[in-house]
Protein backbone atom coordinates (compact mmCIF):
# COMPACT_ATOMS: atom_id res chain seq x y z
CA UNK A 1 0.00 0.00 0.00
CA UNK A 2 1.16 3.50 -0.74
CA UNK A 3 0.41 6.90 0.68
CA UNK A 4 -2.98 8.09 -0.48
CA UNK A 5 -2.61 10.15 -3.68
CA UNK A 6 -3.55 13.83 -3.53
CA UNK A 7 -6.92 14.61 -5.07
CA UNK A 8 -8.58 11.29 -4.16
CA UNK A 9 -11.88 11.26 -2.28
CA UNK A 10 -10.24 10.84 1.11
CA UNK A 11 -9.92 12.78 4.35
CA UNK A 12 -6.89 14.45 5.94
CA UNK A 13 -6.99 15.40 9.64
CA UNK A 14 -4.69 16.33 12.53
CA UNK A 15 -5.24 14.43 15.78
CA UNK A 16 -3.86 15.49 19.16
CA UNK A 17 -2.81 12.68 21.51
CA UNK A 18 -1.84 13.02 25.17
CA UNK A 19 -0.29 10.09 27.00
CA UNK A 20 1.07 9.83 30.54
CA UNK A 21 3.72 7.14 31.15
CA UNK A 22 5.44 6.78 34.54
CA UNK A 23 4.39 10.29 35.48
CA UNK A 24 5.77 11.84 32.27
CA UNK A 25 3.31 13.53 29.93
CA UNK A 26 3.74 13.21 26.16
CA UNK A 27 1.81 15.48 23.79
CA UNK A 28 1.91 14.68 20.10
CA UNK A 29 -0.12 15.54 17.03
CA UNK A 30 -0.49 13.17 14.12
CA UNK A 31 -1.32 14.00 10.51
CA UNK A 32 -3.70 11.27 9.33
CA UNK A 33 -4.99 10.56 5.83
CA UNK A 34 -7.90 8.21 5.19
CA UNK A 35 -8.59 7.15 1.62
CA UNK A 36 -11.79 6.03 -0.07
CA UNK A 37 -13.01 2.49 0.62
CA UNK A 38 -11.90 -0.02 -2.02
CA UNK A 39 -13.96 -3.17 -2.58
CA UNK A 40 -12.20 -6.21 -4.04
CA UNK A 41 -13.79 -9.03 -6.09
CA UNK A 42 -13.81 -11.44 -3.10
CA UNK A 43 -15.88 -9.02 -0.97
CA UNK A 44 -12.91 -7.68 1.02
CA UNK A 45 -13.15 -3.97 1.76
CA UNK A 46 -10.03 -1.88 2.37
CA UNK A 47 -9.86 1.53 4.04
CA UNK A 48 -6.40 2.99 3.24
CA UNK A 49 -4.69 4.74 6.19
CA UNK A 50 -1.50 6.78 6.44
CA UNK A 51 -0.11 8.83 9.33
CA UNK A 52 2.97 10.64 10.56
CA UNK A 53 3.91 13.01 13.38
CA UNK A 54 2.51 16.44 12.49
CA UNK A 55 5.11 18.52 14.32
CA UNK A 56 8.40 16.67 13.73
CA UNK A 57 7.81 14.01 11.06
CA UNK A 58 11.53 13.32 10.65
CA UNK A 59 11.84 12.16 14.26
CA UNK A 60 9.10 9.52 14.22
CA UNK A 61 8.16 6.67 11.86
CA UNK A 62 5.24 6.95 9.45
CA UNK A 63 2.53 4.29 9.04
CA UNK A 64 1.29 3.27 5.60
CA UNK A 65 -1.38 0.60 5.43
CA UNK A 66 -5.05 -0.02 5.76
CA UNK A 67 -7.93 -1.48 7.66
CA UNK A 68 -9.37 -4.58 5.95
CA UNK A 69 -12.76 -6.20 6.49
CA UNK A 70 -12.77 -9.70 4.95
CA UNK A 71 -15.40 -12.43 4.72
CA UNK A 72 -14.08 -15.36 6.77
CA UNK A 73 -15.77 -18.76 7.18
CA UNK A 74 -19.15 -17.94 8.75
CA UNK A 75 -18.11 -14.50 9.96
CA UNK A 76 -15.91 -11.53 9.26
CA UNK A 77 -12.23 -10.85 9.88
CA UNK A 78 -10.94 -7.37 10.71
CA UNK A 79 -7.25 -6.65 10.03
CA UNK A 80 -4.94 -3.69 10.35
CA UNK A 81 -2.02 -4.26 7.99
CA UNK A 82 0.79 -1.97 7.04
CA UNK A 83 4.36 -0.93 7.52
CA UNK A 84 6.12 1.78 9.45
CA UNK A 85 9.12 3.53 7.95
CA UNK A 86 11.61 6.07 9.13
CA UNK A 87 11.81 9.28 7.13
CA UNK A 88 14.84 7.84 5.35
CA UNK A 89 12.44 5.38 3.70
CA UNK A 90 13.96 2.36 5.47
CA UNK A 91 11.33 0.07 7.00
CA UNK A 92 11.08 0.33 10.78
CA UNK A 93 8.62 -2.56 11.22
CA UNK A 94 5.83 -4.50 9.60
CA UNK A 95 2.62 -5.34 11.34
CA UNK A 96 -0.43 -7.48 10.89
CA UNK A 97 -3.14 -7.38 13.50
CA UNK A 98 -6.10 -9.73 13.68
CA UNK A 99 -9.16 -9.67 15.85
Amino acid sequence: MKRIPAGTAGVAVHLARRVRVAGVRFDRQAAIEIGPVVEEADGTRLLPLWWEAAEHPGLFPTFDGGLQVCPHDRGTELRLEGTTARRSGRPAASSTGRS
